[in-house]
């Protein structure tokens, strides 16, 4: 069997690492794609603070409009301290109230130059788009959506790092995946669910896609439990 010489970063994720061979390609961009109530940000801000804690590995949260307050409260719930890792350097977060009546546009906070310094300093190697979606609808688009998108993607990629861009969903579910142009685009794609089973919803996980991965195309049940999102990888939906 070939060996696989693709250099991957562990998510830190319990359970999802096992389902793509280890971690994500190094540099690679993934869609974390899911309806509301399916875990993104925790995952994302989960994938940034594994990475800085167990990998020495600077991390970013680029979020328009979030509030850090509550993204620190949510980390505290899984035993992370967000205000220290930000104190120490270990992570920045970036988070724009772009006017974009004014003509202000998001895409130029990301591509500023003092920010693309900042990274290099604090050898950022992982970084959260909280979401895509609303980088899309808020961002001017050069030559179309499309490219706006492939613009982000190739800006982070050139840069090293692994990017976790979160994005939108409005319907979703087994049977209910809709494809937009940023799916084509990205290197892999998680998609987080909501499964209804009988009175029931449970949460699940399904790999999409990973370029250059052999992974796992059945939907895994996961939790939230104490220290986050856990993936039960020997687990199935439907059997």
């Amino acid at each position: 069997m070939e060996q696989d010489n693709i250099e991957r970063i562990p998510t830190g994720i319990e359970g999802l690492d096992e389902l793509i061979e280890g971690g994500f390609p190094r540099g690679s961009s993934i869609l974390v794609t899911g309806t509301p109530g399916t875990a993104k940000t925790t995952f994302g801000l989960q994938f940034l603070v594994n990475g800085t804690l167990n990998y020495n590995e600077g991390g970013v949260y680029f979020g328009p409009g979030a509030y850090v307050k509550e993204l620190s409260s949510q980390l505290r719930r899984y035993g992370y301290d967000l205000n220290r890792l930000q104190q120490e350097g270990k992570i920045l977060v970036v988070s724009p109230k772009t006017k974009v009546e004014e003509g202000e546009d998001i895409l130029q906070v990301l591509f500023d130059e003092k920010l693309k310094r900042k990274l290099v300093e604090m050898n950022a190697k992982r970084m959260v788009i909280d979401s895509l979606t609303i980088m899309i609808m808020f961002g001017k688009e050069y030559g179309g959506k499309r490219r706006m998108v492939e613009g982000i993607v190739e800006y982070l990629k050139d840069m090293g790092i692994t990017t976790v861009l979160t994005h939108e969903r409005s319907v979703g579910g087994k049977d209910e995946i809709e494809y937009g142009v940023e799916e084509f685009i990205v290197d892999g794609i998680v998609y987080l669910q909501m499964i209804r089973m009988g009175n029931l919803f449970r949460r699940a996980v399904t790999i999409l896609k990973m370029r250059g991965t052999k992974h796992s195309m059945d939907i895994h049940p996961f939790l939230l439990e104490s220290n986050g999102v856990r993936v039960y990888p020997r687990e199935k939906i439907f059997q």
